[in-house]
């Protein structure tokens, strides 16, 4: 019978050597190391071991769970009302129910325990306190639809659907820019450029980068003014010292309001599309939502084809 408790300091090499060997759940990054688990992990500035439990069974590490909480309205510190079960692994899937259900039970006890009024079951865009980066693409996904084990054991503890995720990659070898959805003025009267890492716009987006290389570009008016649109990529190779690789991930798109509603996200992200492409990259994948039926279109007006789904859970407390 597994035995349950908190993350220790020694758990570590156990962690890696656990995740290595998770060969039935796809898009885990790999390989981890010490130095990756440490940047994406245990470095957070709010990391609570009370938070990431380990199931151990005969000395061997068979499953872990890990639970955070989301940020403030303003970004400015994290917010114990919203609890995030961020990640739920155990050895052999579809013979773990139980102690996946187990392990979850323990992150929300913990985060009952800590003030949550509300728990996720599954990361997504900007509520991801941990694993960015290391599960499901360049954002987290809520719980990938091939882990039916792990979404069935949300299930029976009463959580309910909140929202699904969908993963888009484009083959930037067969991109095919789209004039048609790009109105030639853009080309005229904008450009798009690099920019410098810029300062984070918040503590909650510095704590979230913290250990990623990103890319910044913008759209700026040719006659000069401030950028009407920007975005940023990183690579989903983190243990390249420097380049972006060969896979790309889109982790923001804005719009100014302003300049909403003349396809300028369009614009931007196939000249970001256009440019990685020139700087050797193979493919660009973007996360979309349900609740934002905008980046969907978008990701298909660029063609892009279809990922793997995900599914985020909520359960009021």
């Amino acid at each position: 019978m597994p035995q349950l408790r908190p993350f220790r300091n020694a758990d570590p090499p156990r962690i890696v050597h656990f995740w290595e060997n998770c060969a039935n759940y796809t898009w885990l990054y790999r390989p981890l190391t010490l130095d990756l688990l440490e940047q994406h992990v245990l470095a957070k500035i709010y990391f609570d071991p009370r938070g990431f439990i380990l199931a151990w069974e005969d000395s061997q590490l068979v499953g872990f769970a890990h639970a955070g909480f989301g940020p403030q309205d303003d970004r400015s510190a994290i917010n114990r009302e919203i609890g995030i079960v961020c990640i739920a692994l155990t050895a052999l899937e579809e013979q773990n129910t139980g102690l996946l259900e187990e392990l979850i039970c323990y992150c929300e006890q913990y985060l009952r325990e800590n003030g949550a009024k509300c728990v996720f079951g599954g990361g997504f865009s900007d509520f991801e306190p941990f694993w960015l980066g290391l599960y499901g693409g360049p954002r987290l996904p809520g719980i990938l639809d091939e882990h039916q084990a792990v979404q069935d054991a949300f299930r029976e503890l009463g959580f309910q659907v909140s929202h699904h995720t969908q993963l888009y990659r484009l083959s930037l070898g067969d991109f095919v820019y789209p004039f048609a959805q790009v109105p030639l003025a853009h080309q005229r009267n904008f450009k798009v450029m690099r920019l410098d890492s810029p300062p984070p716009m918040s503590w909650w987006q510095a704590s979230l980068i913290s250990g990623l290389e990103l890319e910044y570009y913008a759209a700026v008016p040719v006659a000069g003014g401030a950028p009407v649109a920007w975005g940023s990529v990183r690579s989903l190779e983190l243990s390249r010292a420097a380049g972006l690789g060969s896979c790309v991930g889109l982790m923001d798109l804005v719009v100014h309001p302003s300049c909403r509603g003349r396809n300028l996200e369009i614009y931007l992200l196939a000249e970001i599309a256009r440019h990685l492409a020139r700087q050797g990259a193979h493919w660009l994948e973007v996360h979309a939502h349900d609740w934002l039926p905008a980046s969907h279109q978008l990701c298909q007006t660029l063609k892009m084809n279809l990922g793997p789904k995900g599914t985020v859970f909520l359960k009021r407390l």
